[in-house]
């Protein structure tokens, strides 16, 4: 399906029993969007457009992305230690299928969701035991969400856990390359001055959103 076509199954039935919410095409996510988009991406299957899976997911905005990634999240089935679910839509299925959709939502999405509804919660949740310790990513994002929240102390230690995952005697990737170069920046902005790197973050933040066209949506961070 296209993402018209799920935004109007998500407008017909689904926003109205998640009131702070809004959509956009396939994606419907909580409001206000401030630092953190968190909510519910559908996405049909490769095989058959009618076909379709649901992912839960929280996403930093203020780290550079052209899309919508699934680092933070499951998908719908699969939270609470069962099989993930896809459904395929016909004729004269909607209304059932949805219904069916609407309850992992609500049952499934506050496990996580909730975890992340502050800066502060997204600093803490983001890395946990079963976090892949060679991941760049988890910890770039800490470390940013932690520069925002102007701790120190949290910022240097994600910093150094993100130089171990990125070796200098390892063969770089063009992504982790962009990882290292962003990361060095912030932090060097950081230690010279916290304001000079929230404004970078900040512009990335921009940019961001303006990618997942959802600008829109932005709210003014105070």
């Amino acid at each position: 399906m296209t993402g018209k076509q799920f935004q109007s199954l998500i407008r017909r039935h689904l926003l109205p029993h998640f009131p702070e919410s809004d959509v956009r095409r396939g994606l419907l996510f909580v409001r206000p969007l401030g630092q953190i988009l968190r909510g519910f991406c559908f996405d049909s299957s490769g095989l058959d457009r009618f076909e379709f899976t649901v992912e839960v997911f929280v996403q930093p905005l203020f780290v550079p992305n052209e899309g919508i990634t699934f680092s933070i999240g499951d998908r719908l089935g699969s939270i609470c230690g069962k099989q993930e679910r896809w459904w395929t839509l016909t004729d004269d299925n909607e209304t059932e299928i949805m219904a069916d959709v609407l309850k992992l939502m609500q049952r499934e999405g506050p496990v996580i969701l909730d975890k992340f509804t502050t800066l502060e919660d997204f600093s803490k949740n983001a890395i946990t035991p079963h976090t892949n310790p060679y991941s760049p990513y988890p910890p770039e994002m800490v470390a940013y969400g932690a520069v925002l929240l102007g701790n120190k102390q949290l910022a240097e230690k994600m910093f150094v856990r993100l130089d171990e995952t990125l070796h200098p005697e390892q063969e770089y990737c063009e992504y982790h390359a962009g990882i290292r170069d962003r990361a060095h920046l912030v932090r060097t902005a950081f230690e010279r001055s916290p304001e000079d790197a929230v404004g970078i973050l900040s512009k990335w933040r921009e940019e961001t959103v303006a990618n997942l066209k959802l600008t829109k949506f932005l709210e003014p961070i105070s």
